[in-house]
């Protein structure tokens, strides 16, 4: 599988899969990215269990890109 970790939020783009790692030891959750909001560092992404959400740039790891 494809990893790439996300040192600024330009390297995740549209449609990346992401994994989010905020507190890894509590649980991580994986999300389609629908916007990326550059000056915010944050991702509106879509989950499969708690709907539509905003995530902190630094915390995801790009799993799969498009």
């Amino acid at each position: 599988m494809h990893r790439r970790k996300t040192n600024s939020s330009s390297s995740v783009k549209v449609g990346d899969l992401v994994v989010y790692k905020y507190d890894a030891q509590v649980s991580t959750e994986r999300a389609l990215v629908l916007y990326v909001n550059d000056n915010g560092g944050t991702l509106r992404v879509l989950t499969a269990d708690k709907g539509i959400k905003w995530f902190v740039t630094s915390y995801c790891e790009v799993i799969n890109g498009k």
